[in-house]
């Protein structure tokens, strides 16, 4: 008996909460709140009406009511409009506040992420990119940068334009800038305390080479420019204090001190990527198997030096070592700063990257105005 009149009075509490969510709706859209399918109205509206709070008195209901209320307003059931955004949002009870400011935020967030335009939006896919794909991108940038560094000057020196006593300041501008303190810069990058200890072997092999000749078996790369540079008809000690040029000084200024910055990863760009890269880069790369000693030979026999001023072949062992082993070291280095890179710093590369290649162009006008090149 017990049981079957609780069932009725389950039944009679089950009808009278359906007919008071029939006039909860109607209410609803009489006080002009405008819902995408039938919704509750609730104490929310009723205030707006001026009427008191349609709630439940029982035990629980105020409690459920408002866990109900929260429930819809982040589900968006009910789009206020007019005077009833107005009323909501300066209703004293923080219950009734807290869902519309959260919609509100939202709102105004949304529309400030997608309503700058193709570039951001073009950011957030690149966002959403595999580590894979990301470490692609930023390998495009800078070979695109690389791809650049190219002067107007060039066809001056390849095509034998200038005599060769005439390019004494372009040897001594390169030996100064980085081709005597290149070991120097290396080791600046590897001392930092948050260089990896894989990074720290890479640039280890390449100041090795750079500094002894140990790893092709000749001699430090120094001593190998200033052999090539008898070979041209200069002494060395034209190239004892050379007095650089302003363009030259701010390249190697810049050198000097994204060497010795934190992060690592920045300054190993700069040196490994672009100091030791060429605007052949991208072919260099695409390289399946380094040159033969039969193809190395038809290079340097090619070289202007050699085919337009008539330097022996022989002093051109630079050319033959940068041949034999710098092909592993562009491995080396892209696989190096594509490795560690962080999407916090790729930005930060890519600029100063490209300061370099501004640098780089400077210095290259100075040395082409001392040589007696005009524009």
């Amino acid at each position: 008996m017990n049981h079957r009149s609780g069932r009725v009075r389950l039944l009679k509490l089950a009808g009278a909460g359906a007919r008071d969510r029939t006039e909860r709706r109607h209410h609803c859209r009489a006080q002009g709140a405008v819902p995408d399918r039938p919704v509750r109205c609730d104490a929310r509206h009723a205030l707006v009406a001026g009427a008191g709070p349609v709630l439940r008195h029982r035990r629980g209901a105020g409690r459920l009511d408002l866990v109900e209320r929260r429930r819809d307003a982040l589900r968006g059931r009910v789009r206020p409009v007019g005077k009833v955004w107005r009323h909501h949002a300066e209703s004293s009870h923080p219950d009734q506040q807290r869902p519309l400011i959260f919609l509100e935020v939202a709102r105004l967030i949304g529309g400030l992420i997608f309503g700058v335009g193709p570039a951001l939006r073009r950011l957030l896919r690149v966002a959403k990119l595999r580590p894979v794909e990301c470490r692609a991108v930023l390998q495009e940038r800078l070979l695109q940068i690389l791809e650049r560094k190219s002067h107007w000057a060039w066809p001056w020196f390849a095509e034998g334009r200038v005599p060769l006593p005439r390019l004494r300041p372009h040897f001594q501008q390169e030996w100064a800038v980085y081709v005597r303190d290149f070991p120097q810069l290396l080791a600046r990058v590897m001392g930092h305390s948050d260089t990896p200890q894989d990074a720290r072997a890479m640039l280890a092999a390449n100041i090795y080479e750079e500094q002894t000749g140990g790893i092709s078996g000749s001699t430090s790369h120094p001593e190998l420019f200033l052999r090539m540079m008898e070979g041209c008809g200069f002494s060395r000690s034209d190239f004892d204090e050379v007095e650089l040029l302003p363009a030259t000084k701010l390249y190697r200024m810049f050198l000097d001190e994204i060497s010795g910055r934190e992060p690592w990863v920045v300054g190993a760009a700069v040196l490994t990527i672009f100091v030791e890269g060429s605007v052949n880069e991208r072919r260099e790369l695409q390289k399946t198997s380094p040159d033969s000693d039969a193809e190395i030979e038809v290079a340097i026999r090619q070289h202007p030096l050699v085919r337009i001023h008539g330097v022996d072949p022989k002093f051109l062992e630079l050319q033959r070592v940068h041949k034999k082993v710098e092909g592993g070291h562009r491995l080396d280095a892209w696989k190096m700063v594509l490795g560690h890179m962080t999407s916090a710093l790729e930005n930060r590369v890519v600029q100063m990257v490209e300061k370099a290649l501004e640098h780089w162009l400077a210095y290259r006008d100075d040395v082409a105005r001392a040589c007696g090149i005009a524009r």
